[in-house]
């Protein structure tokens, strides 16, 4: 991957409007649904590291991804269900959130054409809510907001806060605002006793003579009684604590070199110990939106390859629910504009040679906090597919591009529940 070229911050009018519209797309494609696939879909079973996944817990065969002589996959899913499923989600649609589930008078039920649910959020046309995070105690929800973009002298600034939403009030407080006008601070996650919220921040980096040549990207916590901010860790995002709230995990990745390689990581809070659970050698070529189970004892995440795929021959998904593996990834370092929204700072577009955003094809996986235990859960090929755990820890529930989906958390009884699919967040109360 060739390294970012130099940006300077004053941009002309043009260069800047122009940069505005290629964010305003990337961000409107993630939370845009993949168009489903026509053909049902058949999972693969939670498979180890070095199984394969062909067969269920109970020993029965189920159908695999089939590759064709011409190199192309297709990948198999059932049909949707429409099922209501038990609490309420809470995911993003037209640079909102919404909240949809069962138990709510009145409100559109989820369908196998459509999420159903109420807005939220009030963002307007060029503004954009997202990464919802529900407090453990259900009365108020964390997001992202990204206001409508400023401009003075021919410089358009965009930057991203964070938010908190009473859920029975509709009062919406600016929470943490961001270090600089170009920062964007996204992920929030709560401790499971409501004190802290963690986050990520993303800024741009700049040389001696102010050009931005990159961004850095780092996670912090807040601590909600004092305000005090501390930041845990540099080229990292997406932080999560553990529920005994000891540890923190999150996807570490590498944009201070400019590679962005990804590795899923944890830290223990107290001694700022850091452990390395998967890493590119085991084939992973991007790692996405990990979360803890109720109990601590395993991680879900999604990863686009993995221990039992080849990650330089690993097809790309598209909207007919088929995937070709004819051409090589263009950036087989796993990066992915859709993850962030907007181009890193100070990037030319024509010289990162990274796959279309949502184009990777991921899967869910299971890891336990120590790094044992890895085993594959889907073989979907899906959309950046994000997950949340029922209570009990019995059923993941996880929202990609093509569908809305629920599955035990054995690998048992994979259900399509819609095939309205979203990007740019998704949590689970029930």
């Amino acid at each position: 991957m060739k390294r970012p070229h130099s940006l300077s911050f004053q941009f002309t009018a043009l260069l800047s409007l122009t940069m505005l519209l290629v964010g305003l797309i990337l961000v409107a494609c993630s939370d845009t649904p993949t168009t489903p696939p026509t053909t049902p879909i058949s999972s693969g079973n939670p498979s180890t590291a070095s199984g394969n996944g062909s067969s269920s817990a109970s020993g029965t065969k189920v159908a695999a991804p089939v590759t064709g002589p011409d190199g192309q996959i297709t990948v198999m899913a059932p049909p949707p269900t429409g099922e209501n499923i038990s609490g309420q989600i809470f995911w993003v649609k037209e640079n909102n959130i919404w909240q949809s589930g069962a138990g709510t008078p009145g409100v559109p039920p989820i369908t196998t054409k459509d999420l159903g649910g109420k807005q939220l959020t009030k963002a307007t046309p060029l503004a954009i809510a997202q990464s919802p995070a529900i407090s453990p105690d259900g009365a108020k929800m964390a997001y992202a907001f990204s206001p409508e973009p400023e401009g003075t002298q021919g410089n358009i600034v965009i930057g991203q806060d964070i938010h908190v939403l009473d859920l029975k009030t509709g009062e919406d407080k600016l929470l943490i605002n961001r270090d600089e006008p170009q920062g964007f601070l996204d992920h929030p996650a709560w401790s499971k006793d409501g004190k802290y919220l963690y986050f990520s921040s993303r800024v741009p980096r700049r040389d001696s003579e102010k050009n931005i040549v990159g961004e850095a990207i780092t996670i912090n916590r807040l601590e909600l009684a004092t305000g005090t901010r501390e930041k845990l860790a540099d080229d990292a995002r997406e932080p999560v604590p553990l529920p005994d709230g000891k540890s923190v995990i999150y996807t570490h990745v590498m944009a201070s070199t400019g590679t962005y390689e990804t590795s899923l990581q944890i830290m223990n809070l107290q001694t700022k110990e850091v452990k390395t659970l998967l890493t590119k050698e085991l084939g992973f070529i991007g790692i996405y939106f990990p979360q803890p189970s109720p109990d601590g004892q395993w991680i879900s995440f999604a990863a686009a390859g993995g221990p039992d795929i080849n990650p330089y021959a690993s097809p790309t998904a598209t909207p007919s629910g088929q995937a070709s593996n004819n051409a090589a990834l263009g950036n087989p370092l796993g990066f992915n504009l859709g993850m962030t929204g907007l181009l890193p700072f100070g990037a030319n577009p024509k010289s990162l040679n990274a796959p279309a955003a949502h184009g990777v094809p991921y899967d869910v996986w299971l890891v336990k906090p120590d790094g044992t235990g890895l085993k594959r859960l889907t073989s979907l090929f899906e959309d950046q597919p994000m997950t949340a755990w029922s209570n009990d820890g019995k059923k993941i529930a996880f929202l990609a591009g093509q569908g809305f989906y629920s599955i035990n958390s054995d690998g048992t009884n994979l259900v399509k529940i819609s095939d309205r699919g979203a990007h740019s967040g998704f949590d689970w109360v029930n």
